[in-house]
């Protein structure tokens, strides 16, 4: 019993290191451009622009599902996916998690977009104008 304590132990200190360590190397950001050729992305992270390579084995996640690289370009002018990054030892991304959520609700004001971060907050309300409410189903 007690080398099953122990072994329970270990394992409780080895996932919490390993979770620490992931989350360490792991950014949040607009995907502002996808360089296909050379496997970089440029990003927005907190205010600055930054570019990230891609390991030749990284993954990209959209919903849980795997996809490819161009599917994470910008959506339109402004409109930008935002991902996770996690990065290994040499700074490369390993995984990318993305996303690119909105939401069309009528309110009192109207109907309106609501745009949605990668974590499920609000991000941006736009409220939609008359030309664009007739072009609406």
């Amino acid at each position: 019993m007690r080398y099953i304590s122990l072994f329970v132990m270990t394992m409780i200190l080895f996932i919490t290191i390993t979770a620490f360590s992931l989350a360490a190397n792991a950014l949040h950001g607009e995907i502002l451009e996808v360089c296909l050729e050379q496997q970089k992305v440029r990003v927005l992270i907190d205010g600055k622009l930054n570019i990230l390579e891609l390991a030749a084995d990284a993954e990209i996640y959209r919903n849980g599902q795997l996809v490819e690289l161009y599917s994470v370009r910008p959506i339109a002018k402004g409109r930008y996916q935002e991902g996770l990054f996690f990065l290994n030892h040499m700074g490369l991304v390993e995984v990318m998690i993305v996303d690119y959520s909105v939401e069309e609700k009528l309110t009192e004001q109207g109907r309106v977009l609501i745009y949605y971060d990668i974590f499920g907050n609000v991000k941006e309300v736009e409220l939609l104008t008359s030309l664009q409410k007739e072009f609406t189903y």
